[in-house]
């Protein structure tokens, strides 16, 4: 590394909600190691923390510095690319630059090393031999020095030793201990625990749509150019055979890929069909994996073994150097946005780092955001369509099923639609897959009392207790509080105490009743609890010992399941009149999503939808596969409410445990937001709305209220808070409130 010692000084970035950074001396010994984007760990006052090196310099800002104390993972550091971005998130997303950092770095601030472990082989191959004809030696120990002799340059953990031989530890040992046998340390990479492909599978032959799309975004990887392509497909329309073949057009360049994928639960299936395709050179980058495989993926990326990396929205951080392309699967999807600090969304971060780094950038979808749509018609995005699917399969038809005359005409009360019963016995009579969808975890969402209505609801949060049948518990889905299941009401005493409603753990309940025998698999957060339980299900799935799947959102994107010719959706209104703006949205896309999970092979496929509300636009859009006719008729809704796309908002939650003086303080910050505004030079620019108590107004033992501030230039909208927040805070220092701020929110809850 370069030695810099005219530069005594190290500017420090600290996981803190600060923008400035701190001044540390850097002492001799460490005059080499910290250098920018170097981890160290520093003194603060109280005590110690980490953060990141941003530069060093001559510049003293303090009369007296403390020095750096060491740096952490010596062959960890963020390259200057990531630090520039780390600096546009602080600043765009209204974070301290030390938590931009520490959510770009692969591993945190944490420190880690490799692994190493002990391996054995025989010391010396002639040595070996005389001693197996002239040595006195136990059974064990001629079969460990035979062992090793089937390859005598070898080396064997102990346990691979065991295995072979059925002898200890402590017989290797003492052959080691005869100068029989060398023991040596290796650095053991920690793989990922997805399976590796068994060769490697040619490129398909593209239809004409593909073949036109791909050639559109072959024309930037080429030209070694930013450039943002909207791939609106049907579902099941190759769209991921184009991710493919681009991807094999930027590895031919000598670039890198990321491939970005909005749920855990996808990437079995996204890594199989890679690696099939590519081989050792896919890595993968998700929250499943410990600490030390993070690294040792951060290792292979530096060392040129991995050129393609497959994860949730944190893996558009992948510190590739020469990136060349990112793809965005699903772009519409919420998850892709974090909700805690830095507040980012995957997709805006990809298009500023692809636009930085002359890559390109592919977001694929069956249902665009109607952000990125509309983006796409201003022409800031390539707008690519492939309407039909490669097999010439037809979209599967959509039943809408009225569950209103459900009940009134065939007198069924039940979960499930008559005709809902018939498709599915009919599948499983054929031998093929059916999916029931619902988007509600547990067994009944609502328990309460039919003598006083008392409801239960978690004593933290503002929102009922969900019953969960098979542990007898009540439990908060936000906080986690679970409590058992009271058998009267806590309120009156009555035994007029019961659940009503539905989720997944009933649905489970009700298929064993209404198909016994039939092999049905839950697929939700609560059978998902382990790293390996989306690997688990997937094979299982894929192996075709499962009839019914069964399970909430998890299952309604992504998967390709051939033997699914069947979607029934038991209730499509569980979204449709949430409190929030983008409800109809959500609804749409997620019935279109999940009914093009059916019939995407040569079979034809079918799709029942379970409604209350079969006349909802957002509902018939859907059943017609029709996004142009859904989107045309809500921008026009949120254009005549001033919403996004249309306006850009910041969201400002104000939280406190205090009620009252929660609500005083919602309303002072907006007086003064009101001031800023008016104190500018162009009065449009901006408006504040509310304050008002949260759709959820109580968690985690604190009252929530929500101000929006909403405008059209970003920049001119974060000046505002800024300003604002400083004026808030100065006259208010002891509010005892907290304030976070989330630039284009999209959960309103």
């Amino acid at each position: 590394m370069d030695h810099q010692p005219n530069l005594p000084y190290a500017d420090v970035a600290l996981q803190i909600p600060a923008i400035e950074s701190y001044q540390y001396a850097v002492p001799p010994l460490l005059e080499d190691a910290i250098v920018p984007g170097a981890l160290v760990r520093v003194p603060v006052k109280g005590g110690e923390r980490s953060g990141c090196v941003l530069r060093r310099t001559a510049e003293k800002k303090a009369k007296r510095h403390k020095s750096v104390m060491e740096r952490l993972t010596p062959d960890f550091r963020l390259s200057p690319e990531l630090l520039t971005l780390g600096g546009w998130m602080a600043e765009y997303y209204m974070c301290g630059l030390g938590e931009a950092l520490q959510c770009i770095s692969f591993i945190g601030f944490k420190d880690v090393r490799t692994l190493s472990v002990k391996k054995y082989g025989a010391a010396d191959e002639a040595a070996a031999l005389h001693a197996l004809s002239h040595e006195r030696l136990t059974d064990k120990q001629r079969a460990v020095l035979e062992f090793f002799l089937q390859a005598p340059q070898g080396a064997w953990t102990a346990e691979d030793i065991q295995e072979s031989t059925n002898s200890s530890r402590a017989v290797t040992l003492g052959l080691v201990k005869r100068g029989l046998a060398r023991e040596r340390r290796e650095t053991v990479r920690r793989e990922d625990d997805y399976p590796t492909a068994e060769g490697i599978e040619p490129p398909l032959k593209l239809t004409e749509e593909q073949s036109a799309a791909f050639q559109r975004i072959i024309e930037n990887l080429d030209a070694q150019r930013f450039g943002a392509h909207l791939l609106h497909g049907v579902t099941g329309s190759g769209k991921t055979e184009i991710y493919l073949q681009a991807i094999g057009r930027t590895l031919e360049q000598g670039r890198q890929a990321i491939v970005l994928v909005p749920e855990i639960s996808l990437t079995p299936q996204t890594i199989e069909r890679f690696r099939k395709r590519f081989g050792a050179r896919v890595g993968v980058y998700n929250s499943a994996l410990n600490i030390g495989q993070k690294y040792d993926l951060y290792l292979a990326i530096q060392r040129g073994e991995i050129d393609i990396v497959i994860g949730a929205r944190s893996a558009v951080f992948t510190p590739f150097p020469r990136l060349g392309l990112i793809v965005i699967d699903e772009e519409q999807e919420a998850s892709y946005k974090q909700d805690s600090a830095p507040r980012y969304h995957a997709r805006d971060v990809a298009l500023m780092r692809a636009s930085k780094t002359d890559a390109a950038v592919i977001m694929g979808t069956a249902t665009p955001s109607l952000e990125a749509y509309r983006n796409a018609e201003a022409g800031k995005f390539a707008l690519l369509c492939l309407r039909q699917r490669p097999n010439a399969a037809p979209l599967p038809p959509v039943r809408l099923i009225d569950m209103q005359r459900e009940a009134m005409i065939n007198r069924n009360t039940g979960l499930f639609s008559l005709e809902l019963i018939e498709e599915v016995n009919r599948r499983l009579e054929a031998g093929e897959q059916s999916i029931l969808f619902l988007n509600r975890r547990g067994y009944n969402p609502i328990v309460m009392c039919r003598e006083c209505g008392y409801r239960c609801s978690c004593e933290h949060d503002d929102i009922l207790l969900t019953y969960h049948k098979r542990r007898n518990m009540l439990v908060c889905h936000l906080c986690g509080q679970a409590i058992p299941m009271p058998s009267r009401c806590p309120q009156c005493e009555s035994k007029a105490f019961h659940a009503i409603g539905m989720g997944t753990e009933r649905i489970e309940e009700e298929v064993a009743e209404a198909f016994p025998g039939a092999k049905c698999l839950r697929i939700d957060l609560d059978t998902t609890s382990s790293k390996f339980s989306y690997l688990e299900k997937w094979r299982e799935i894929n192996e075709g010992g499962v009839d019914i799947i069964l399970g909430t959102q998890m299952i309604a994107k992504g998967f390709d399941l051939p033997r699914v010719t069947l979607v029934g959706v038991v209730m499509a209104d569980v979204s449709l009149f949430q409190p929030d703006f983008r409800a109809s949205e959500r609804t749409f896309n997620l019935l279109t999503q999940v009914a093009g999970r059916a019939g995407r092979r040569d079979k034809e496929g079918l799709v029942c939808v379970q409604t209350y509300c079969p006349d909802h636009f957002s509902i018939l859009c859907a059943q017609k596969h029709d996004y142009a006719a859904f989107y045309n008729r809500e921008i026009r809704y949120r254009a005549t409410l001033r919403l996004p796309p249309h306006t850009r908002l910041i969201g400002l939650l104000i939280t406190g445990a205090d009620p009252d003086q929660t609500q005083r303080m919602a309303r002072v910050l907006r007086g003064v937001i009101d001031r800023v505004i008016r104190a500018g030079v162009d009065d449009a620019l901006a408006t504040a709305l509310g304050p008002a108590p949260a759709a959820v107004a109580y968690i985690n033992k604190k009252y929530r209220w929500r101000l929006l501030l909403r405008g059209g230039k970003p920049s001119v909208m974060r000046s505002i808070v800024s300003r604002a927040l400083a004026d808030f805070e100065q006259h208010n220092p002891r509010s005892r409130t907290h304030i976070t701020i989330d630039v284009d929110p999209l959960d309103l809850m």
